[in-house]
């Protein structure tokens, strides 16, 4: 097969390419702006979190004069109902703000530790940003093109390694043989492939890995984190539901920080220098 199109991974220029489509899915398309359920400083706690159109939401923007100074994390079982929700709010902090232009990925690596943001646009703080919104449909796009980076490079490691695809296959269960040298066969009828790791699954990758002996200078943790990143894959390319309570949106976001670095693993080992 005559290799007419350009190469996926685009050497020292990928990680600018990426930064710059990620940068392209911001915050600004996830955030909550209009409607936006707001409590006063001067309210008392215990009606903040008795009020019907708060039930909905665990953190809460606690606004004075207009302006938004502090959030209220209502769903805090060791909240105080005593006293002004001043009081028990947290202060605006820089951390807690971050910008509607900031790219998705961002917020999501931080969320594990920082579950809310409020969102700074036009120079005005106007909007929120949950742990809750990683089900909209902007994360996905984001979501996926980081998670492709990890398998494309996977791929190019295991043919870095020179090793003829009959070994490869070797190293494969006899049913994902099978399944891959079917798909592989569909994939040369139609000239899709030019050599058969595109008829491989992350599974298939990740398995080669381990196999060739990537895997095996990794302690148990990161071969998990691989696994991590796989689930989320697939949960994502079949439009799963991977962050439908806070459990599993916060599985999600290990499994975003486990692809970057995996991202950063294989890119060292690809080039060493």
């Amino acid at each position: 097969m005559t290799i007419w199109a350009a190469s996926a991974l685009l050497g020292a220029e990928t990680d600018r390419v990426f930064s710059s489509v990620e940068q392209g899915l911001t915050v600004g398309l996830i955030a909550t702006f209009d409607g936006l359920a707001c409590c006063g400083a001067d309210e008392s706690v215990s009606d903040v979190v008795a009020r019907a159109d708060l039930q909905a939401y665990d953190y809460v923007p606690v606004l004075q004069e207009g302006d938004i100074v502090g959030l209220l994390e209502r769903a805090n079982s060791k909240l105080s109902k005593d006293g002004p929700v001043r009081g028990a709010m947290q202060p605006l902090r820089g951390n807690m703000l971050i910008s509607a232009e900031a790219g998705i990925l961002s917020f999501v690596e931080s969320a594990a530790s920082i579950p809310c943001r409020l969102v700074l646009r036009s120079g005005r703080v106007d909007g929120i940003v949950t742990l809750s919104d990683l089900q909209k449909l902007p994360v996905r796009p984001a979501l996926f093109l980081l998670i492709t980076h990890v398998e494309l490079l996977m791929a190019q490691w295991i043919r870095a390694q020179g090793i003829h695809e009959a070994d490869l296959l070797a190293k494969l269960s006899s049913k994902r043989r099978d399944r891959v040298l079917g798909k592989w066969h569909r994939l040369q009828e139609d000239n899709l492939a030019t050599d058969i790791l595109p008829a491989m699954d992350f599974f298939d990758k990740r398995r080669l890995l381990f196999e060739l002996g990537f895997l095996a200078r990794m302690d148990g943790d990161e071969a998990e984190d691989l696994k991590r990143v796989e689930d989320l894959r697939h949960a994502v390319a079949h439009a799963g539901d991977y962050a439908l309570d806070r459990e599993r949106a916060l599985s999600t976001v290990a499994a975003v920080v486990a692809a970057r670095g995996w991202i950063q693993r294989l890119e060292r080992a690809l080039n060493p220098d």
